[in-house]
């Protein structure tokens, strides 16, 4: 055989290398994207606490700068402990484990205070509307299933880094 000529060992050798590449461009990519992403998460989560903090003075509750803030951090821990994974911030298996588990947490917080604040609203429309709709029919609405919906993906990706 001469130099020229590829053995099949080579040829997959190649492919698999070639392979390697391309995933390893992939993760960047995507860990570079979900860090990119907190910069507009900060602002968002920043502006929507300048509002609640605005509402104080019309009679808001502050319980609701605590909630949005809870939010705010679930989705920012999101991106960046995603984002970490697919760069190689966390290649220690305690790592991993610590970000699921804080993921995993941080959604279980928001999903207690999401279905604490809609009681809270069922009881309002119950009071002021005589309307007293089941559990079932208020989750209906897009707003309210949806929250229940990420926050379950949150939790389902915490699972899967700590599998990885």
């Amino acid at each position: 055989m001469t130099e020229s000529e590829s053995s099949p060992d080579d040829l997959q050798l190649s492919a698999e290398m070639t392979t390697g590449q391309i995933k390893k461009k992939f993760d960047l990519c995507l860990g570079m994207a979900c860090i990119a992403l907190l910069f507009p998460t900060g602002y968002f989560a920043l502006s929507e606490l300048e509002f609640f903090a605005d509402l104080l003075e019309y009679g808001g509750v502050s319980s609701d700068i605590i909630r949005s803030f809870i939010y705010s951090v679930t989705i920012f821990s999101t991106l960046l402990i995603v984002g970490l994974s697919f760069l190689g911030g966390l290649e220690t298996r305690a790592k991993r484990i610590f970000g699921g588990i804080f993921l995993i947490v941080m959604s279980g917080i928001s999903l207690a205070s999401r279905f604490h604040q809609w009681a809270d609203a069922r009881q309002e429309m119950a009071r002021m509307y005589d309307l007293r709709e089941s559990w079932v029919d208020f989750l209906i609405a897009p707003n309210h299933h949806m929250a229940i919906e990420y926050y379950t993906l949150v939790i389902i990706i915490a699972i899967l880094l700590m599998r990885k």
